[in-house]
């Protein structure tokens, strides 16, 4: 009886099912957050600290694959989440981001999962969100010796990286930033060239004529 009473807590904290994870958007409380969040840690597998500290890395992971130019979907960013459980694979990353469907507008989001058991992370959503999904792979690649070292948010944070520069949109062309063309019309836009009407020159010797008529 103690024994079964030892195993019951381990088999609660596994989630087998993505409709048993709560959503860090509306219950923060069990993801253990302060306040509504990207990041979902139900059994506490990180530190507060390192949750919070994933969390502005999703956010500038959003700030930095924003775009100026386009439609609003073209223009947005991808939006992340991050979920920490015992155990989990691809297809439960998939399921999570169709449950929760954080961006159903323009589908630009994802949700990166770290599977604890087997040191694994999954993104689900990628192919959805425009990534390149042989990039991705070996974006996650990358970050397997701090996996297996036991780094796992420098690993997390690495993988929030690569997705910014991949979803980062291109910077603009030479040129671009001054629309202004100069052409042979008279549009008054001299670049800092001299009127051809006046030039210093010229003014100085019309001057100087001018003085030596009057005295």
């Amino acid at each position: 009886m103690l024994l079964l009473l030892c195993v019951l807590p381990l088999a609660a904290a596994q989630f087998v099912n993505p409709n048993e994870v709560p959503n860090p958007r509306t219950n923060f409380r069990e993801c253990k957050m302060r306040s509504i969040a990207r990041v979902c840690d139900p059994t506490e597998i990180l530190s507060e600290q390192d949750r919070y500290r994933l969390n502005t890395g999703l956010t500038n992971m959003q700030t930095r694959s924003t775009g100026q130019m386009g439609t609003f979907c073209q223009t947005k960013g991808v939006e992340g989440y991050f979920v920490a459980l015992q155990h989990a694979d691809q297809a439960f990353a998939d399921a999570l981001l169709e449950k929760w469907q954080p961006d159903a507008q323009c589908g630009k989001s994802v949700v990166v999962v770290l599977s604890k058991d087997d040191n694994q992370i999954h993104v689900g959503g990628a192919k959805k969100a425009g990534l390149n999904e042989s990039d991705l792979s070996a974006v996650i690649a990358a970050q397997q010796q701090n996996l297996q070292q036991g780094h796992p948010v420098q690993a997390v944070e690495g993988v929030l990286q690569g997705i910014g520069r991949m979803a980062a949109p291109p910077a603009p062309a030479p040129g671009t930033m001054d629309n202004r063309v100069p052409n042979n019309n008279n549009n008054n836009f001299n670049f800092g060239r001299p009127s051809s009407s006046v030039v210093p020159g010229s003014l100085v010797t019309v001057l100087a004529t001018a003085i030596a008529f009057i005295f």
